[in-house]
Parts: structure tokens; C-alpha cells; sequence
């Protein structure tokens, strides 16, 4: 019976480190610093979650891009609209980052293929005010 204990103890410490292992790899995995060449770049105007990918439009043209996308109400509509073109951005800390404003998102890949596109490893999202 003692040495039926002892097995079932090692067991479980053996599997207590193999967790933390995990754990700790995943964790240098997540701090790892990307560098700026391994990021690739999609701008667009954002849209609760997502970004009508495009060039920068002028004040003139974004005015009235603007007001006529908010003329739309049905969500599936904006979506299916073939005036956009929606990629996902997924779950991005953008507290800073507006309905309408025009971003720069920068992720490490892949895109899902699939409409709307879903873009994967965003690392962040910005503000283009130029």
C-alpha cells in the first residue's frame, strides 16, 4: 500500500511540474518582443471591431463616406454592402481607437479567409491623424 502511495505522489508532483513548465514557456512565448520587420500592416476606418480596409480618403470624400455609413442600420447590410471591404480585427486593447477614426493595424498573420477577413496576432492597432 506505501509504495502504491508514493507512486501516485511522484505522479502528481511529476505532473505539477510538467503544468508549470508549460506555463512558464507559454508565458516567455507571450513577452517576446515582435520586431517591427515581422509586422504586417492593414489600414482601414474602424467599426466595432472590424476596419473597411481602404485608402485614406479626403476631408471632403471621408465626410460624406462617414455620413453614409451611418445611414445603414442593419449591421448585416454594412457588412454585405460591396462599397466595404471588412477585415476583422478581433479582440485589440483599442480604448484609444474611435468608431470611424482611420487606423493602422499591425498583426503577424495568418488571415483567415473568409468574409469578413480575420486578421490574427494583432499586436496593435494605431490612430492615423496625418
Amino acid at each position: 500500500m506505501k509504495q502504491k502511495k508514493k507512486n501516485i505522489h511522484i505522479s502528481a508532483v511529476s505532473c505539477g511540474l510538467l503544468v508549470c513548465g508549460i506555463l512558464l514557456i507559454s508565458l516567455v512565448m507571450q513577452s517576446k518582443e515582435v520586431s517591427e520587420e515581422m509586422l504586417v500592416v492593414k489600414a482601414g476606418y474602424y467599426w466595432s471591431g472590424m476596419i473597411d480596409e481602404r485608402e485614406r480618403l479626403t476631408i471632403e470624400e471621408e465626410a460624406a463616406y462617414l455620413g453614409d455609413y451611418l445611414t445603414i442600420t442593419d449591421v448585416n447590410q454594412r457588412v454585405f454592402d460591396t462599397r466595404y471591404n471588412w477585415v476583422e480585427v478581433g479582440a485589440v486593447s483599442a480604448q484609444h481607437v474611435k468608431n470611424g477614426d482611420y487606423v493602422r493595424v499591425y498583426f503577424t498573420g495568418p488571415i483567415l479567409e473568409r468574409y469578413p477577413a480575420k486578421l490574427h496576432g494583432v499586436v496593435r492597432m494605431d490612430v492615423v491623424t496625418e
